[in-house]
């Protein structure tokens, strides 16, 4: 969120990663990585991960990572970021931000929601850009951050203003505001 390469995705180089590269980087596409420290180390990891699910079109690594690119007069973007006690605060005293949970059904479900968010699950995001309110700042939100940095890195890329919740999460706001989960559905009985 500090700073990125304006339109590039970020999606942690993790357990998770090739999944959300299958779903939000177009199959075939030309893929170029910026990758923590060490670079080495994370570019095995990295194209291994992406070779499984053959995505075999890795065209470079950003050398220097973003600070290298800036030097070199590349365009370095970058969105808020705020605490979930922060954006639980500005609602407990009345502001009425966009918010957009990208959790998973069941998580709004078992962990509750916060009043008024948009809930767009993560994996339907970007075929749905186009339903999302422009005229003011979104702050995005998952569990702990992970999802919610990428949802926040494709909204900024599509033009959108941005704000992240990268400490805690949707879970930890509608508890400060006293709107635990919803439970789980009854079940049927014959």
């Amino acid at each position: 969120a500090a700073g990125h390469v304006g339109g590039s995705l970020n999606i942690e180089l993790g357990d998770s990663f090739a999944s959300y590269v299958g779903w939000f980087v177009p199959f075939g596409a030309a893929v170029v990585l910026v990758l923590p420290e060490p670079v080495e180390d994370a570019l095995v990891e990295a194209t291994t991960h992406l070779f499984r699910i053959g995505y075999d079109r890795i065209v470079g690594v950003l050398a220097g990572g973003v600070m290298a690119w800036r030097d070199a007069g590349g365009t370095v973007a970058s969105y808020p970021v705020v605490s979930a006690a922060a954006a639980a605060d500005e609602l407990a005293k009345g502001a009425r931000p966009h918010l957009l949970d990208v959790r998973y059904p069941y998580e709004w479900r078992d962990d509750g929601v916060v009043p008024g968010s948009i809930e767009l699950s993560i994996g339907d995001l970007a075929d749905r850009l186009d339903t999302l309110p422009r005229d003011a700042p979104i702050t995005v939100m998952c569990r702990s951050g992970s999802r919610a940095s990428i949802a926040a890195s494709l909204l900024d890329a599509a033009g959108f203003d941005v704000r992240l919740v990268s400490v805690g999460g949707a879970p930890d706001i509608a508890a400060s505001l006293g709107t635990p989960g919803r439970g789980a559905a009854p079940t049927p009985t014959r």
